[in-house]
């Protein structure tokens, strides 16, 4: 990415096109680490049966908006502060 430097990272938004040159180093990996957030009243379509993300937590159902996904591997984060009190 354009003017980040070694050791740097970038934070953007998921639909943000990005990308960088390859590795130079011979013995250190680039290493990466991808946060996906979504709503905790997320109603999945057909379209997350076709995504390597999101396939296996809706494979085996029926009808897909009734999939709750479990908070084990997706913990709510933030809710709105009415729904707090």
């Amino acid at each position: 990415m354009e003017g980040l430097q070694a050791g740097g990272m970038s934070i953007h938004w998921g639909k943000t096109w990005h990308g960088s040159g390859k590795n130079e180093s011979r013995s250190r990996p680039r290493r990466g680490l991808g946060l996906h957030f979504a709503p905790a009243t997320v109603k999945f379509t057909p379209e997350a049966c076709k995504s390597s993300l999101w396939r296996s937590h809706v494979e085996g159902f029926d009808d897909l908006s009734t999939v709750i996904l479990s908070e084990d591997d997706f913990p709510i984060t933030w809710k709105p502060l009415e729904e707090r009190l």
